[in-house]
């Protein structure tokens, strides 16, 4: 297994540690998301002049034997991700994790009836995320809970 590290935020971390890492702390995406051929797609040749990998987040390359959907690059050889990468990697995990922290929710508000304080504490439980506190999830939620609505009464708007 040929592993790459990248920067992350630390809460993003450790959600996606919580989610697809093992035990030995290196974070191995299953191959039917889009984020593990994001993965492949971002891996280059490792340059000369290119150091030790830094970062708080060990990630697992994917590998053509794990699945037909990887193509040919081989792990051994495509085993660097360039900075530029690794912001688009870091991003695309910070939006996994808040569309599930909204999604989760939405779930358990509607679903099950509990309060969003708590809802926040399951969720930090449920993926060992201490860097972040509840208040800040929920605050989070309940800004893109008032953007959403801003943008369905200007689409009401529009429709008239």
């Amino acid at each position: 297994m040929v592993t790459a590290r990248i920067e992350v935020s630390p809460a993003v971390g450790e959600y996606i540690r919580g989610k697809y890492g093992d035990d030995n702390g290196v974070v191995r995406f299953p191959p039917d998301l889009d984020i593990y051929l994001l993965l492949h797609d971002l891996t280059r040749r490792r340059p000369d002049s290119a150091g030790i990998d830094r970062g708080n987040l060990e990630i697992a390359l994917p590998d053509p034997r794990d699945s037909r959907r990887a193509g040919g690059k081989n792990p051994a050889t495509y085993n660097y991700i360039t900075p530029q990468g690794a912001r688009i990697l870091a991003d695309r995990m910070r939006s996994m994790m808040w569309a599930e922290v909204h999604d989760f929710f939405d779930e358990q508000k509607h679903i099950y009836g509990m309060q969003f304080k708590e809802s926040a504490y399951l969720f930090l439980c449920r993926y060992s995320i201490d860097s972040i506190s509840e208040d800040a999830l929920v605050k989070n939620y309940q800004r893109w809970r008032q953007k959403c609505r801003r943008q369905a009464v200007r689409n009401r708007k529009r429709r008239k």
